[in-house]
């Protein structure tokens, strides 16, 4: 592998894109995406890399619009920061390395508060708190890594092209130390074929680290079939005395959700704050520990005094292990079998978890199934990106009268809270969570209560 980092100027053109119709424009504010929308002559234009109050000099797509590619920063903000990171404008990874951590925080605050205002959260004592991130840097224990050929890293910015990546400062130590090993590895397996084409089928790499663990765990081509001979670079990484990964899963084949595995399939460890946490192969865990602490936090403190909860999208367990040293009688619900065993096998360990039990399930036929489940006083959910889909309709017709809902994704948040505030449901508090620092993604607690009980 090559490390390119100076091969070329840091900007995402490429031959194709470059264009000889040239603008000025002004940036506004962000896109509904990793871009940001700039304004010229010309009109609206999405452009990458760039921070509201530039101006700006583009190259329009005329193939592609309304995008436009970045040619230079003509007169910087006054809120733009240098990056602290050298792949800066040449990998997709982040999208805002120009904005300093109150600038960030600033904008996703703006953008949240317009989402709850558009859909009729515009309650004019409610007020948003704001949690900033521990840390904005070193902060991450999952990732997921693109592999190639010829560089091993993250897809550069709108591309399938793969910007080799040998450290990345949002990595925190361990999971930097898996991925500097796993890199060796496939350096090391390259370097003893006959030609670089074993490495062909080796396309990405998710690696989830956790402090205080005994290793990491690997998963292989997330979204393709595994490479033939997997089974050879995980016996040589599970056999290394230094202990760097404890475990290594591929999926069967692309159409099944079927695990091949060698090592372990959960590990456990400790979040920053002393947390017990598992985490388990092809399981949820949220990369950002520091800021899984807080989040744990803010759930407990909405909680407030136990009593019994239902919490489905449990994952390892994380929040549910910690509502029950708090006195809550949990009923836990993950539908990844591999994470739910850890979840279980973590809180055995634990006395003060005696609380907290977990069932393997989807969490739609687990809540059908339930007698009453507005007889509980609490329900929390944290969803994947898609958000609670049918569910949010069940919750609506028959939850408890306490909600608390944890969103990664503004489309989620759009689709449920909707439901549940026409169901009779207000929204009491709202946390906007940093919880992913340099990008456009953000984490949304919300405290949902109503008065009269659920319908019958």
């Amino acid at each position: 592998m090559v490390d390119d980092s100076s091969a070329e100027p840091p900007t995402n053109l490429s031959p194709h894109d470059r264009s000889q119709h040239r603008l000025d424009a002004v940036v506004l504010g962000p896109g509904d995406g990793g871009w940001f929308v700039a304004k010229s002559q010309e009109g609206l234009h999405n452009v990458r890399h760039v921070v509201p109050g530039d101006r700006i000099r583009i190259a329009l797509r005329p193939d592609d619009p309304p995008w436009a590619d970045l040619l230079t920063v003509l007169v910087p903000s006054p809120d733009r920061i240098e990056s602290h990171c050298r792949y800066a404008g040449r990998c997709g990874g982040c999208h805002w390395l120009g904005m300093s951590d109150v600038q960030q925080r600033e904008m996703r605050k703006r953008i949240l508060r317009d989402r709850l205002e558009a859909i009729g959260c515009e309650n004019e004592s409610l007020v948003m708190e704001v949690l900033p991130s521990p840390s904005s840097t070193a902060y991450r224990y999952r990732a997921r890594f693109q592999l190639s050929p010829h560089a091993h890293g993250f897809h550069r910015p709108a591309e399938r092209r793969t910007i080799d990546i040998p450290r990345c400062p949002l990595l925190a130590p361990p999971l930097q130390q898996a991925w500097s090993h796993l890199r060796r590895s496939l350096e090391n397996l390259a370097m003893r074929a006959e030609n670089g084409s074993v490495l062909d089928a080796y396309t990405g790499a998710e690696i989830t680290a956790l402090p205080g663990a005994s290793g990491a765990l690997l998963y292989i081509n997330p979204r393709d079939k595994p490479p033939a001979q997997w089974q050879h670079l995980a016996e040589r990484l599970l056999g290394a005395t230094n202990e760097v990964f404890a475990g290594v899963a591929v999926r069967e084949s692309p159409s099944t959700s079927n695990l091949n595995l060698l090592g372990k399939t959960a590990i456990e460890g400790h979040t920053p704050a002393g947390r017990p946490i598992a985490a388990a192969a092809r399981g949820f865990v949220q990369s950002h520990l520091a800021g899984a602490d807080l989040l744990v936090d803010t759930v407990i403190d909405f909680a407030g005094r136990g009593g019994r909860c239902l919490e489905f999208y449990s994952g390892s367990g994380l929040i549910g292990h910690s509502l029950a040293r708090r006195g809550w009688r949990v009923r836990a619900v993950e539908s990844h079998a591999l994470s739910a065993r850890a979840s279980a096998a973590l809180a055995r360990k634990r006395p003060e978890t005696g609380g907290f039990e977990v069932t393997h399930s989807e969490a739609l036929p687990f809540f059908d199934a339930l007698d009453h489940p507005e007889q509980a006083d609490l329900l929390v959910a944290d969803p994947p990106r898609g958000g609670l889909e049918e569910l949010a309709q069940r919750i609506a017709a028959r939850g408890p009268r306490r909600v608390i809902l944890i969103h990664c994704s503004l489309r989620g948040l759009e689709r449920d809270l909707p439901v549940l505030l026409r169901a009779g449901y207000r929204l009491e508090r709202s946390v906007l969570l940093d919880l992913f620092p340099y990008t456009r993604f953000l984490e949304h607690i919300a405290l949902l209560h109503r008065d009269a009980p659920s319908p019958r």
